[in-house]
């Protein structure tokens, strides 16, 4: 059984049964045992949606709520992104029957098998994850980076991670993790997971962690390899974006399907002054990031 973490609140529960699906589609021959950690705004009804979600696909696999109080509580929030992120700093303590695990964020689909990501070999690291080059290479994101002290071609994404549980409790770093969490990180868990890290973390192919949208400009690399599509920018269910389709096709095809939702974001995908407005503000952050 491969354990796998999932992190969010009452406003992100449809994209964490979007995703959920996404997984169970394309590892059908896979059992999954699914932790969700959620606040108190996550309900019995958004509980009983995501149960359903999972016996439909998967009869093989289960699905478990841990709810998180206060532990974060006062922890710096930026970019509307709730203190549900920093959840998952604490996964290892969580959920202590399983030495490794799987976590990922929920504004992704995964489009194949990812038994092979589980199955490496992380002895002696904290962490697996993903360096994303159209994040890194950005120069203010970079000079950012270079001031945590870490080179920017080192940082990974903390949307998908392989997390070595028992190294992290062997090492005892809850209380450090808590302790950076009160800080002022532009990029939140995702910064304390690479201070925490620094040194020992493996470093994943960027199939494993891919946005549409960014450019990829090593190798032979291309977006039709991805097996985890990372949605990490606009969100399909909000806006139009890059392979917005493959999003809505998983939705599609969900206990989630709402055909109001579908219309009003097609709608607003294509009204003159939102789409001049987005456009615009693209721009504006190309313009930066040049």
């Amino acid at each position: 059984m491969i354990p796998i973490v999932f992190s969010t609140d009452h406003n992100y529960v449809m994209p964490t049964g979007v995703t959920i699906t996404s997984l169970l589609n394309t590892n059908k021959n896979e059992e999954f045992d699914i932790f969700i950690l959620c606040g108190n705004d996550v309900s019995a009804d958004d509980k009983a949606s995501l149960s359903k979600q999972v016996a439909i696909i998967s009869s093989k696999s289960r699905i478990n709520f841990i709810h998180l109080d206060s532990a974060f509580a006062g922890s710096h929030e930026i970019r509307d992104i709730s203190i549900a992120c920093y959840y998952r700093l604490l996964i290892p303590w969580l959920i202590p029957q399983y030495d490794k695990i799987i976590y990922s964020d929920v504004d992704i689909i995964f489009r194949s098998n990812i038994t092979d990501f589980f199955e490496q070999d992380i002895s002696g690291y904290y962490v697996a994850g993903v360096n994303t080059p159209g994040f890194t290479s950005n120069r203010k994101t970079a000079a950012y980076i270079r001031k945590l002290g870490i080179a920017p071609d080192k940082y990974i994404n903390s949307g998908f991670l392989l997390i070595n549980s028992a190294r992290q409790r062997k090492d005892n770093l809850k209380t450090e993790l808590l302790e950076l969490s009160k800080k002022k990180y532009l990029f939140q868990d995702q910064d304390i997971i690479n201070l925490i890290a620094k040194g020992r973390i493996k470093y994943s192919e960027l199939k494993y962690n891919a946005a549409p949208g960014r450019l990829y400009p090593h190798g032979n690399v291309s977006i039709e390899d991805a097996v985890v599509l990372h949605y990490a920018g606009d969100k399909p269910w909000k806006t139009f974006t890059l392979r917005w389709r493959e999003w809505w096709d998983v939705f599609d095809n969900s206990v989630f399907r709402n055909d109001w939702l579908c219309e009003k974001v097609s709608a607003d995908a294509i009204n003159p002054k939102l789409w001049i407005k987005n456009t615009w503000k693209k721009l504006i952050n190309k313009y930066f990031h040049i």
